[in-house]
């Protein structure tokens, strides 16, 4: 299985890539946040130390700036960042945790437990916090990044483990 070993390694001199991908063009996919990074680029020192990129779609009412909109691509990356809001698992930064993309996310949702020591969460408002931490741990999460469980064999596994018990105990549950 190819996990872990995708990405860009960042070498701290040149700016930070950071990539988010998402279809819905729902606000709650962390458009907010998408935004604030836009204004952040905009503004020094943030300008030079990073690059910010959404792959995907976009809500007529999201209008950026600074930001690269682009077709989805491979390997020219550095980080992910998510700030989906009350998302239950969504496979954006699952996808991107088995590229060996470090995740910056919002604390909401299941994003603290699919990403908790696989990238940096930030609290409302201060995803420029988070990039700035981003930069002084990237070394250490990109080196963890291939030990991220989250991937089809754990999940169709436990699947499968599911269903068989159901399956075993089917009579008791249908007299329940």
């Amino acid at each position: 299985m190819f996990h872990g070993v995708g990405g860009r390694i960042w070498d701290g001199n040149e700016e930070l890539r950071v990539v988010t991908h998402h279809w819905s063009t729902n606000w709650k996919k962390g458009f907010d946040v998408y935004l604030e990074i836009d204004v952040l680029l905009n503004q020094q020192p943030c300008r030079e130390l990073f690059d910010f990129t959404f792959v995907g779609r976009v809500p007529s009412n999201a209008q950026f700036r600074n930001a690269g909109v682009v077709a989805p691509l491979t390997g020219t990356h550095h980080a992910y960042v998510s700030a989906a809001i009350g998302e239950p698992a969504g496979m954006h930064y699952i996808e991107a945790a088995l590229c060996a993309l470090p995740v910056l996310y919002r604390q909401s949702g299941s994003l603290p437990e699919y990403c908790s020591t696989f990238g940096l969460p930030f609290n409302e408002g201060e995803v420029g916090v988070g990039l700035f931490n981003a930069c002084e741990r990237y070394s250490e999460l990109k080196a963890n990044m291939s030990e991220y469980p989250y991937d089809t064999e754990r999940c169709c596994g436990s699947y499968d483990s599911l269903f068989s018990q159901l399956l075993a105990k089917r009579d008791e549950i249908v007299s329940r």
